[in-house]
């Protein structure tokens, strides 16, 4: 999915909804383009987690929490607008 042309949270729900449920936390990465990736290092393990826009971590337990998921979608558009630079931060279970 791609922030700058997915601006429902459904997107990213359902992104997440595809996710390994046998890990205990994700990791989101957002590239410099918006597109938002699941777990970047299962796929690309190569590339540092520093080399997108910016990551996060979210725990499974948010995972299942439909306003927390709404609240990152909310948090991930406002840093992608904002400018905001290789923030690291998590959500709590």
């Amino acid at each position: 999915m791609n922030l700058n042309y997915d601006q429902q949270p459904e997107a990213l729900i359902e992104l997440l909804a595809k996710a390994d449920q046998t890990l205990p936390a994700h990791h989101i990465a957002v590239d410099y383009d918006g597109e938002v990736l699941l777990d970047p290092q299962v796929h690309y393990p190569h590339v540092p987690l520093d080399r997108y826009r910016f990551h996060t971590r979210i725990w499974e337990a948010g995972m299942r929490s439909t306003q927390k998921l709404r609240e990152l979608h909310s948090t991930l558009i406002t840093l992608l607008h904002s400018g905001a630079d290789q923030s690291d931060w998590s959500i709590a279970a």
